[in-house]
């Protein structure tokens, strides 16, 4: 789970993380800067940067 903070109506929700980890998977070619998330509370967009949820996520083993 990755928590984030809403800019504008300033409540905490948890993002979950495999879905935020199939999205980069998705678009890493397209080297995207960050994740449009919908608040939970007051519907409004924000955006995650990308650099925020592969901090979070655990790391790939090769």
């Amino acid at each position: 789970m990755l928590n984030v903070k809403c800019f504008r109506c300033g409540k905490s929700f948890a993002l979950d993380g495999t879905v935020v980890a199939n999205w980069l998977e998705e678009h890493k070619e397209e080297h995207p800067k960050h994740y449009s998330a919908q608040c939970h509370f007051c519907r409004r967009v924000i955006k995650v940067p990308v650099k925020q949820i592969q901090r979070s996520l655990p790391a790939k083993e090769d």
